[in-house]
């Protein structure tokens, strides 16, 4: 169980690189499948078929950096709040990305202090 909701926090902390994943991977397969089946009869195609599917690996091996990123983000601020409790000082430098604001969001939820991380959010113009 303690691995299903690993898994859980992961999609939600960093949900736009995943869902950039879940997204990009039927391409690379459509690619790699063409490849495969076309190579003999198009090798010019089925090269720049290649690299275009290469290069949409890289970009979800990018994405998904930026998700462990955000999950080491999100642990950082949790445990920040269950030692100190609510602190502006701590969501401050936080807030000048949607993905650090929503990880850091996510951590003040589970450390109880959701709603104090939305109102200081919306008081900075940052929803």
């Amino acid at each position: 169980m303690k691995s299903l909701e690993k898994a859980v926090k992961y999609v939600q902390v960093a949900p736009l690189q995943n869902l950039a994943g879940l997204l990009v991977t039927p391409l690379i397969f459509n690619c790699s499948k063409w490849v495969l089946e076309n190579y003999n009869t198009h090798p010019k195609w089925a090269t720049y078929m290649t690299i275009a599917a290469l290069l949409n690996v890289g970009g979800i091996a990018v994405n998904q950096q930026i998700a462990l990123e955000n999950v080491r983000e999100y642990k950082k601020v949790r445990e920040a709040f269950e030692e100190y409790g609510w602190d502006e000082r701590i969501v401050e430098p936080k807030s000048h990305s949607w993905c650090q604001r929503h990880a850091t969001k996510v951590a003040a939820k589970d450390a109880g202090f959701g709603k104090e991380a939305k109102d200081y959010f919306s008081k900075k113009c940052c929803k």
